[in-house]
């Protein structure tokens, strides 16, 4: 049991190091709790839970006095995950884009490598197909982009998760976008998520569920920004309020 003879353990890199940290945590059974000095790119688990990205000194002061909590987390298949786990358009941007480009232009770069990987003239080619059971309901189609997730940032922003988050709710936060038809329809979807109205578009289904199941096409998965592999069938579920970390001090 790695890691169990420690008060904490400190994990320093981005979102990919985390991940990888959780998985050794559940599967160790350690008591000792995970803390994160954030030194990624995006670093969405940091933002959402405010611990400075641009601050190691602070962070590193949370790390070692901070407050211990519990949270929910997500358990795809048998591989946990800290925060999200995605398929769909331009997803493979977090695994693939170069690290000297992520080191030089931020978040810009994930963008950039999107554009550079994606078949503007056929919208199919991005799309995948599948059936996506949830407690009290399902739904199928093509899809251009899906994510379940226990975060308010994904990918460095809150257009899903606004006002629908809770890291402790015992739910993960559903988003799925239908495949546009044409020109028109994906306007509207880039507008919806422009402006956090996800709710009224018809083509972007959002869900509020303990777990998820998925069966069709096989499909390739990114969990908290790291290749999560190509499967035909994922089940997905929350792990409530097990994932033991150390967090800023509420503010009195």
């Amino acid at each position: 049991k790695v890691g169990c003879e420690f008060d904490r353990i400190v994990v320093c890199g981005g979102d990919g190091m985390f991940h990888e940290a959780v998985n050794g945590w559940f599967r160790s059974r350690s008591m000792a709790p995970l803390a994160y000095i954030p030194s990624g790119t995006v670093n969405d688990f940091a933002n959402t839970h405010n611990i400075p990205k641009n601050d190691v000194e602070t962070a590193a002061k949370i790390a070692s006095d901070g407050m211990i909590d519990l949270i929910d987390a997500g358990l795809f298949n048998d591989t946990y995950f800290s925060y999200v786990a995605a398929f769909g358009f331009a997803t493979s941007t977090a695994y693939d884009t170069p690290q000297t480009k992520k080191r030089k232009l931020g978040t810009l770069a994930y963008v950039l490598h999107a554009l550079e990987i994606v078949d503007f003239t056929h919208w199919e080619n991005n799309c995948v197909s599948t059936q996506i059971e949830y407690e009290g309901g399902m739904i199928e189609g093509n899809f251009l982009y899906g994510q379940i997730s226990s975060s308010r940032y994904v990918g460095g922003m809150d257009a899903f998760t606004k006002g629908r988050y809770d890291l402790k709710d015992g739910l993960l936060e559903g988003v799925f976008i239908r495949q546009p038809m044409n020109l028109s329809e994906l306007n509207s979807i880039i507008a919806s998520i422009a402006k956090s109205d996800i709710e009224n578009n018809p083509l972007i289904v959002p869900v509020q569920s303990p777990w998820f199941e998925f069966d069709g096409e096989s499909i390739a998965w990114t969990l908290d920004g790291e290749y999560g592999g190509e499967v035909p069938h994922a089940k997905i579920q929350v792990v409530e309020q097990q994932l033991k970390v150390v967090l800023p001090k509420e503010e009195e």
